[in-house]
């Protein structure tokens, strides 16, 4: 993407197109400065409604929006220039150039509409992917629904899938958490999530526990615990290389605008392009599905209104007595109690606190 000629600065014939939108101009504008390259270099990230690390990990603006003649060149250059660039970035681009247009009253071009439907991006950060086949597809279908095997793969020829380690019944499941706990390492971190996707929930269907096994790393929905600590992993073995770790911190500044899947696929993403995925197989960095939704041992204890419940406790209710707290709260809750443990239990108000509680120790029945 770093050559692509998208707005006014790359424009190689500026002249030629500012001739071709003259009249749509607004006249207050016509006499404003647009600015030069030299200034741009000196222009921050939020200048702009589209701020790209590419595959060689170079970093790039597009579109700047930083006043109202900038924002309306924008607006007619991503009408012009839109379909050069992938569809995730037309889509951070559009929703920020919509966004300075309705700032300034101009009127943004269809396509900058219709790129922007349904955006929402608190950031106007996007990754260039290093391959249209890295898996996130596989990974948010498995968040979505349940499959009677561990793990769906498309086949070489993209349409027809394989489909591998039946989870049809509780043996089969059984098997397949074991099988988990011995060769997790033997799959890929994409492989890993789905697997454990598709295997929680199975388990979970079938009123198995699986909160204490190795899936339990993969199979989250929340962020985890372990986040911060492979973030900071990461930033430290690229301790000489400033450009690159502050693409790991603005990826963490995002976070909460992002869901934990996208994440997890961005960081992997991210990894790719700074050589941090070479590092998975030796230990010294956990890989991105791990670090996103991983979950550590909380050592917590629940001492509250005469009882005195430790995390095993009510990690074993979560479980144990999931159709209980259905009864009181809903499937929801008690899906994400048995789905991410302790932090989950932790976010609950005090009253409800109290009642799964009381449940687990077996006071309400």
């Amino acid at each position: 993407m770093e050559h692509l000629s998208l707005d006014f600065f790359d424009d190689l014939h500026p002249k030629k197109t500012l001739a071709k939108i003259a009249g749509k101009i607004p006249i207050h504008l016509r006499k404003q400065e647009i600015g030069d390259m030299e200034k741009r270099a000196s222009y921050p990230d939020s200048f702009f409604a589209l701020s790209v690390l590419t595959k060689r990990a170079n970093k790039i603006n597009k579109f700047p929006i930083h006043d109202e003649l900038n924002t309306f060149l924008s607006n007619e250059y991503f009408e012009a220039n839109h379909h050069k660039i992938p569809t995730g970035a037309q889509k951070v681009a559009a929703y920020h150039i919509k966004k300075a247009c309705l700032m300034h009253r101009l009127q943004p071009t269809d396509s900058v509409v219709e790129a922007a439907q349904g955006a929402n991006c608190a950031s106007n950060n996007y990754i260039e992917k290093v391959s249209d086949t890295r898996g996130g597809k596989l990974v948010k279908e498995a968040a979505q629904k349940v499959s009677n095997y561990a793990l769906e793969k498309f086949a070489s020829d993209g349409e027809s899938r394989i489909r591998r380690y039946p989870i049809q019944n509780p043996e089969q499941v059984t098997s397949a958490l074991d099988y988990f706990d011995k060769h997790a390492n033997a799959f890929s971190p994409e492989d890993r999530r789905v697997y454990a996707i598709n295997v929680a929930r199975r388990a979970s269907e079938f009123g198995m526990p699986w909160q204490q096994r190795s899936i339990s790393k993969y199979a989250g929905f929340n962020y985890g615990s372990c986040l911060e600590k492979g973030l900071s992993a990461r930033k430290n073995q690229l301790a000489q290389d400033s450009h690159l770790r502050g693409a790991y911190e603005k990826l963490a500044a995002v976070k909460d605008s992002m869901d934990p899947d996208t994440f997890a696929q961005s960081l992997y993403e991210l990894d790719a392009l700074s050589g941090i995925d070479r590092m998975y197989t030796t230990g010294n960095i956990p890989d991105p599905f791990y670090t996103t939704f991983a979950k550590t041992a909380s050592g917590y204890t629940y001492d509250k209104h005469g009882m005195l419940l430790t995390d095993a406790d009510l990690t074993k209710a979560f479980d144990n007595k999931y159709v209980k707290i259905s009864e009181y709260f809903g499937s929801g809750l008690a899906d994400g109690l048995k789905s991410d443990g302790i932090s989950a239990f932790e976010a609950l108000p005090n009253d409800a606190q109290e009642v799964v509680a009381r449940i687990a120790n077996g006071e309400i029945t």
